[in-house]
Formats: structure tokens, C-alpha cells, sequence
């Protein structure tokens, strides 16, 4: 999409997944991506549009901050490679999560014309731990989750990334309802993870009808972006390092194969009802609210 800013023609991504965290946005991201009409630029998470700074101070945050997209030139340029032919897609997970200052910027960059925009939503007691998990799974999360809770208030005091935010990463409601009244309802596309899972082919093509797409051949069936504990810390080390010749090496490889050695490392924890409890007062109301906003029941939270 070409949009004119300040009298300059920039290439923007046609439509956006916004997020949430955890709920899929990666999966759907790398079904999208096998559509012959369908164009993700290798920085799937451009992190632009949410205006964040890349200051974050906690364990392991330099990685996101040296990733980031700070400047519309660099974030325009990953989308110009993109055929005439092809729909372009920015899946960032911070876009929800950052709602206010992400709407902001959609209005100012791309005026009259917003992109149009998927948002995923799962249980999120689940999506809560399943966060948890995925830090503990980068070797950056070091405390019992009862703990991890209480020190949100302080880590986010303290300038940490906001993925360290369990609970709040979760409450939709607010982020949800900021989206729907400040765009056209019919540009947005809500769906409950549990659906899509459910259901997955039928929900793909619905998705692929909304972004006025034809039907392809696309494989629904394989797990991306895994969390848990790693089995190996010294290969999960390895996985994670981000040194320059390690890099190259890692880009030499399938990705296939990198994909199998990273996941066959990882060993999937399943919530425990101790944790469910823990987790489950923080969002009933939640939850109400979000019932309200969408009409419809989400009963298949209430675990």
C-alpha cells in the first residue's frame, strides 16, 4: 500500500495482525506467508506502529531493542519487495498491547485509508502462563510464577520489556474496545483462538475472504513458536545466541531443521490447577467485559 506522508510516497503493509501475545499470531503469520498473494517481510515483528523505544533494561531486552523498527524509512523499506501482485502483512503482538499509541500512529501514517486488521484473542489464564513459559523458555524468567506476578509492578518501574507483564498483556477488554470505536468495525477481524484452533481450516479461509484472498493449499498443521522448558540449557544457549558468527551459521542451516532441533529441545508444561487458580481472579471481570464487547460467550475461558 502507498501512502503519501508529508509529501512523501512510503510503502506501508496492507493489513496488520495486531495480536494478542500468545495467541497464535505466529502461526497465522507463517500460514499466511505460504499464500502465493501474501508478502511477510523476514522481520516478522516490525514494532513500529507502537512507537516504542528501544531502552528496555531487563534480562535479555537488548535483544528486542536492537530488533525494533524506530523510523518510518527503515519500516517502509521492508515491504517494498513485496510484489504488485501480493497483500503485505505486519504481525507485531506489541500493536495490542500498545493500543493507544499504536491507533495514533495508524491515523497519522495512513490517514483516510487504516489497513485492515486482525486481532487474536485466547483464554488468557492461558495466555498469561503460556507467557511465563515463553521467558522461562528464553532462560530470561528465573522465578516461581507466584513470585513473577508480584514483581510486574516493579520490572515495569524498572523499564522492563512489556511481555514481562503477565496479567496485563491478557486484559482485552480495554484494548479491544479502544480498537473497535476508533476504526470501522467492518476493517477488523476478531477471532477467539480457541475457534481457529477448533476449526482451523474454516477459520483460515474466512480469514482469507476477509483480506479478499483465494483459497490456496497451506499446511495448518505445524507448531510454531513453542514454549516451555528447555531439556538442554546449554543447546537452548545456543539456540538463543545471537553471536555474529553463530548467526551466520544458524542462516546456513534449513529451517526446517532449525525449527526441529529448536523444538525437539523443548519440553511443553501443561498449566497446573494450582496455577489456574492463581491466575483465574485476575480476569473474571475481565472477561465480562470483553462478553460484552463482542456479544457473544466466552464460557470456554472459565477453566
Amino acid at each position: 500500500m502507498k501512502v503519501n506522508v508529508n509529501d512523501t510516497v512510503y510503502t506501508l503493509p496492507d493489513f496488520l495482525i495486531l495480536g494478542g501475545a500468545k495467541c497464535g499470531t505466529t502461526s497465522l503469520s507463517q500460514y499466511l506467508s505460504e499464500h502465493s498473494k501474501v508478502y511477510i517481510p523476514k522481520v516478522k515483528e516490525c514494532r513500529f506502529l507502537s512507537g516504542m523505544k528501544p531502552d528496555f533494561k531487563g534480562p535479555g531486552d537488548n535483544v528486542v531493542n536492537n530488533e525494533m523498527i524506530t523510523n518510518i524509512d527503515d519500516y517502509s523499506a521492508l515491504f517494498e519487495k513485496a510484489r504488485v501482485n501480493q497483500v503485505s502483512c505486519d504481525a507485531s503482538v506489541d500493536y495490542l498491547y500498545f493500543y493507544e499509541d499504536t491507533t495514533k500512529n495508524i491515523k497519522k501514517f495512513y490517514g483516510e485509508k487504516p489497513p485492515k486488521m486482525i486481532i487474536l484473542l485466547r483464554n488468557p489464564i492461558k495466555v498469561s502462563f503460556s507467557m511465563y513459559m515463553h521467558l522461562k523458555r528464553d532462560l530470561r524468567e528465573d522465578l516461581p510464577l507466584k513470585d513473577a506476578l508480584k514483581a510486574q509492578n516493579k520490572r515495569l518501574k524498572n523499564n522492563w520489556e512489556w511481555v514481562w507483564q503477565y496479567i496485563n498483556i491478557a486484559m482485552y477488554s480495554e484494548q479491544v474496545e479502544y480498537y473497535i470505536k476508533n476504526f470501522d468495525k467492518d476493517n477488523i477481524k476478531i477471532i477467539i483462538f480457541e475457534d481457529f484452533i477448533n476449526n482451523i481450516e474454516v477459520e483460515f479461509e474466512n480469514i482469507l475472504t476477509f483480506l479478499n484472498l483465494n483459497k490456496e493449499e497451506v499446511n495448518l498443521h505445524k507448531t510454531h513458536n513453542k514454549s516451555g522448558n528447555p531439556k538442554s540449557k546449554s543447546l537452548q544457549k545456543l539456540v538463543l545466541n545471537k553471536n555474529p558468527l553463530v548467526m551466520l551459521l544458524k542462516k546456513m542451516t534449513p529451517k526446517q531443521l532449525k525449527d526441529k532441533i529448536s523444538n525437539a529441545n523443548i519440553d511443553t508444561v501443561k498449566i497446573s490447577e494450582e496455577d489456574i487458580n492463581l491466575l483465574r481472579p485476575y480476569f473474571e471481570e475481565d472477561i465480562k467485559k470483553l462478553e460484552s464487547i463482542l456479544n457473544r460467550d466466552l464460557s470456554i475461558w472459565r477453566i
